[in-house]
């Protein structure tokens, strides 16, 4: 699971999509041996050799939640 890198996630009242490794799949797809089975907002649940994983989504700051430093000479507005 390592290997794999969860990009973005579609909740769809068919399961949702996700992209994982720029692959876009759906449950029951397959991607380096472990087999999709649930798409949520917190991420996407595979299963390989009866152990199910989450593999969750990424959290991604806002460009608000951190301190920007100004350039010199830059005036606030």
């Amino acid at each position: 699971i390592a290997k794999l890198t969860l990009e973005g996630v579609v909740e769809t009242p068919d399961g949702g999509l996700a992209i994982i490794n720029d692959k876009m799949l759906r449950p029951g797809d397959e991607i380096d041996g472990f087999r999709v089975v649930g798409i949520s907002a917190r991420g996407v649940l595979l299963e390989q050799g009866g152990e199910t994983q989450l593999l969750p989504l990424p959290v991604v700051k806002n460009e608000g939640d951190r301190s920007v430093p100004q350039e010199e000479g830059a005036s606030e507005k």
